[in-house]
């Protein structure tokens, strides 16, 4: 990724760099049935190696090999357990564990928010605990549904620009907080003709930050959506309208 060059920048050349990431999934689940009773339970985890080379025009990347500067890991546990009433109704609720380590942004592109700290050896894992439960209703060309869920996180990881960089300049700055969330989903859905479906659904999320009791960033407001969609075997096509 080639940036446009900018003297202005303090660089005496234009410079590139050039990173990827691979990912290998792996999840292994059971599924016990006890007559309309279902549970399905698991673990999954994903690693992640990523790597990067750089150069300039007088020395291209593309002719480095790559480099690894960082591997990372998340592993999780999962729990989902529904109850058919029978074939119009069905309850599911469900209960998860994820740790996620920071990630590539957040230990290489942010400073920790202490300067005596590093993100590579303060800033901890995320751990997230989750409950959710839903409902759903078919009856017909008829659909509806809800559902909800809780969660606690331990060490969230917070970033922060601050304007404490040279000159004034803001810089990004991470550190963990502890948090809760929640947030709720309903909607109905109608299928007109073989081809046409409608539906209309809204969501609501919440977030807090209990360690300094104020509200959780990058959290979606209230949203209502209507989705209009033709489907055929070989292509389909939508409308999609969010307030």
């Amino acid at each position: 990724s080639l940036r446009k060059f900018n003297p202005a920048d303090g660089m005496s050349m234009p410079m590139a760099s050039n990173v990827a990431r691979r990912t290998l999934n792996v999840r292994v689940a059971m599924t016990q049935d006890w007559g309309q009773l279902q549970l399905i339970s698991g673990i999954d985890s994903q690693k992640n190696e990523h790597t990067k080379r750089s150069g300039s025009l007088m020395s291209p990347y593309q002719n480095k090999a790559r480099v690894g500067d960082m591997d990372f890991e998340s592993y999780g546990a999962f729990g989902e357990l529904s109850y058919v009433f029978n074939d119009q109704h069905k309850l599911v609720t469900g209960l998860g564990y994820v740790e996620r380590v920071p990630d590539y942004w957040e230990l290489f592109s942010t400073k920790y928010h202490q300067s005596t700290g590093t993100t590579f050896a303060d800033l901890e894992n995320e751990k997230t605990a989750q409950f959710d439960a839903g409902y759903q209703y078919e009856q017909g060309a008829f659909k509806s549904w809800a559902s909800v869920y809780a969660g606690l996180i331990q060490d969230y990881i917070l970033v922060a620009y601050t304007p404490t960089g040279s000159m004034g300049r803001l810089e990004a700055k991470s550190r963990n907080v502890d948090a809760t969330i929640a947030g709720a989903e309903a909607g109905v859905a109608y299928q007109l003709t073989d081809q046409i479906q409608a539906d209309i659904s809204a969501m609501y999320a919440w977030g807090e930050n209990t360690t300094d009791h104020t509200a959780l960033p990058q959290i979606a407001p209230l949203e209502g959506r209507f989705n209009l969609r033709y489907v055929q075997e070989k292509y389909n096509l939508g409308l999609l309208w969010r307030v």
